[in-house]
């Protein structure tokens, strides 16, 4: 029991550490330039202008597997001290 839960504390480090980037580099790309006639600002997500419903997938299903790794990380690191 105690090698699988190496494992995924492995895991879910693994996945935090995924989502916390893919959110600093959204699919699509950023804008690299301010465009004040278009409303956008440099390091905007393209992929919000262009598709917001598939941003919005992209948003929440980021959020929750960041979410779920870190409450996975934490029961994992609570469990082993007892």
């Amino acid at each position: 029991m105690r090698d699988l839960s190496k494992y995924i504390l492995l895991l879910a480090t693994l996945v935090a550490t995924v989502t916390y980037a893919a959110g600093f580099n959204p699919p699509g790309g950023v804008w690299q330039d301010t465009d004040d006639a278009a409303g956008r600002l440099a390091g905007d997500s393209i992929i919000r202008t262009t598709s917001y419903r598939r941003y919005l997938v992209f948003y929440y299903c980021n959020a929750t597997a960041f979410a779920s790794s870190l409450v996975v990380i934490v029961l994992v690191l609570f469990l082993a001290l007892l």
